[in-house]
């Protein structure tokens, strides 16, 4: 099907359009033209309320929909946690499991290739955060499964893991250089989080071959001027991306905006979600052995530690606006172009000739209302909310 979708404003990922239009064909991006110039042949589909953006990536999405994907590693939880996220503009996403037991990781492996065979192509791949974490630094991570990297467990993972996408979180304390360069050999995305490493010690596992940082500032060394730790290392290494959960709780904005000037595209908005994303009347979940409690836009242990997060991606790119003085361009980068290159996906993240046809698009407030999946239009429930 041939057809284009005219909006007030489009975002090829580098400049916004007035008035313009994206024409797409069957499975890719045909091209971005002036609405006068789009062809008299096609389906126009005219969202002239909208502005349309490449399609959000959301790289941490531990559940969604009142689903815990360490208690429900399976295809079809993945598939209901992503109709939980779509109405709020995500197009693809990472389901991520955090430090379980080695039998549900490769649980969680083989639900994937199960979703592929169904067709579930929301979901780009998997993030495994853990179980190669610090003790020191475990979040809400069960600390009974937080275990040194070992060659034997590598295998496992690495023959169940096939040719899935799959960015890792470990920390350089439970994994050696030699074991991150592995990873990265085979084609896993490696990123640094849950640890309390040395700026030299983070340095180094960036010199081995990882190329990111999980929810920057949050669970791990921070920044002194006589220790620079994980944070320092993040923000000076070249290459080297950072996602960050912008929901006003984690980060204070003034730290956001600090992020963004020093990494600029290389800054990766993520929501960390957890199971009330889609789910407002939800007020506790249970994640492993602990109650969490719902309230205010947070998740919280009895303890008040945060417990991921109840965000969507849209709420952080309006947050990164309004509080973070980002521009608006910049903060629509970072929930499409910049994911997209942290994971190395080549045609998505902007509008443009031979791209995958994945878009978002939002009203003047910059709330979801439709998005367009590989090629298919879908108007968002919150047309009539």
């Amino acid at each position: 099907m041939r057809y284009a979708i005219i909006g007030g404003r489009v975002f090829t990922g580098e400049r916004i359009l007035h008035d313009a239009a994206v024409l797409i064909d069957e499975h890719e991006i045909e091209g971005v033209m002036a609405r006068a110039d789009v062809p008299l042949d096609v389906e126009v589909i005219d969202r002239t309320d909208c502005l349309i953006a490449p399609g959000f990536i959301d790289v941490q999405v531990n559940g969604a929909g009142g689903i815990l994907f360490n208690d429900d590693p399976s295809a079809e939880a993945m598939r209901l946690a992503y109709e939980a996220q779509k109405p709020f503009g995500t197009v693809y996403y990472l389901p991520t499991i955090i430090t379980p037991p080695l039998e549900t990781t490769l649980d969680f492996c083989a639900a994937y290739h199960s979703a592929m065979r169904r067709g579930l192509r929301s979901v780009l791949g998997l993030h495994l955060e853990g179980p190669y974490i610090s003790r020191e630094k475990p979040g809400v991570h069960n600390p009974a499964y937080i275990r040194p990297a070992t060659d034997a467990e590598l295998d496992k993972l690495l023959e169940a893991r096939a040719d899935m996408p799959c960015l890792m979180t470990v920390a350089p304390e439970s994994i050696t250089p030699a074991q991150i360069g592995r990873l990265v050999r085979a084609g896993v995305i490696v990123s640094l989080g849950h640890t309390n490493t040395t700026y030299a010690q983070a340095m180094a596992a960036f010199d081995a071959g990882a190329t990111m940082v999980t929810h920057l500032y949050n669970a791990m060394s921070p920044f002194e001027h006589r220790a620079p730790g994980v944070v320092g290392a993040a923000l000076n290494a070249r290459d080297v991306f950072s996602g960050i959960i912008a929901d006003g709780f984690h980060v204070d904005w003034g730290a956001v905006e600090v992020a963004y000037r020093l990494l600029g595209d290389r800054l990766v908005l993520v929501t960390d979600a957890m199971p009330p994303l889609g789910v407002p009347d939800m007020r506790t979940f249970k994640l492993s052995d602990r109650e969490v409690f719902v309230g205010e836009g947070r998740c919280v242990d009895a303890n008040g530690r945060l417990a991921g997060a109840a965000i969507d991606l849209a709420s952080c790119v309006r947050n990164c606006v309004k509080h973070a003085r980002i521009p608006l361009e910049d903060a629509l980068r970072m929930a499409s172009f910049s994911p997209a290159r942290a994971l190395r996906m080549d045609r998505l993240g902007q509008i443009k000739p031979g791209y995958l046809p994945s878009l978002t698009l939002l009203d003047d407030d910059l709330v979801a209302r439709a998005v367009v999946i590989e090629g298919r239009f879908e108007a968002l429930s919150t047309e009539s909310a």
